[in-house]
């Protein structure tokens, strides 16, 4: 029986330990913390508790790909909760508590309201952000493994995805600093807008 070392017994590492093992491998796993999970666990300090990052899991939502890799693999199940929280971040500025929600449309005019002059580059955040919800991570199988049921990405699929390219192509040039650099927002310096915020939704 061949064997493999997986270095990190994060969700990737643990996801390619149990798919190595039911391939027929031998898998040691090797993991630096005194407990498995990554980013994905949680810890109490001072009477609060800090959630890794279990819900930023990409593939939560069951119309992608990793959706089902994920409970495939028991990572996600009937018994695991998705809580999609309204608003999802709350940010406190000026003494007054600021809300962005879910909803772009929602959070970009409460934006607007906070600095009219934004409002063309708001609306633009608001279009791209739309975009690039289309962009779903591929899926591939590790090129010459024999696999039983191989992933073959559809035409269909990659065309749904073309709105998204131009955006991650955009973004991907700018930091969210200098993206934030560009809005009137008053009350912050050196970029630390409420735009960067909504900058990191996309």
């Amino acid at each position: 029986m061949k064997k493999i070392i997986v270095v990190g017994a994060g969700i990737a590492g643990l996801t390619a330990a149990i798919y190595a093992q039911r391939s027929g491998f031998d898998v040691t796993l090797i993991e630096q913390h005194s407990i498995v999970g990554g980013m994905c666990t949680s810890w109490k300090r001072r009477g609060y508790l800090f959630e890794g990052a279990m819900h930023w899991m990409t593939g939560s939502s069951p119309t992608t790909e990793v959706n089902q890799i994920w409970k495939d693999t028991g990572a996600l199940d009937k018994n695991v909760p998705i809580l999609l929280h309204e608003p999802f971040r709350s940010v406190e500025w000026e003494g007054e508590v600021f809300h962005l929600y879910r909803d772009i449309d929602k959070t970009v005019e409460r934006l607007c309201a906070v600095s009219p002059k934004d409002k063309p580059l708001l609306r633009q955040l608001a279009k791209d952000v739309k975009a690039g919800c289309k962009m779903q991570m591929p899926i591939f199988d590790v090129k010459g493994l024999k696999v039983e049921h191989p992933r073959r990405m559809s035409f269909g699929f990659l065309l749904k995805m073309l709105p998204a390219l131009p955006i991650a192509l955009k973004f991907g040039k700018i930091t969210c600093g200098d993206f934030a650099a560009r809005f009137f927002m008053r009350g912050f310096s050196q970029g630390q807008t409420l735009a960067s915020t909504a900058c990191q939704r996309c």
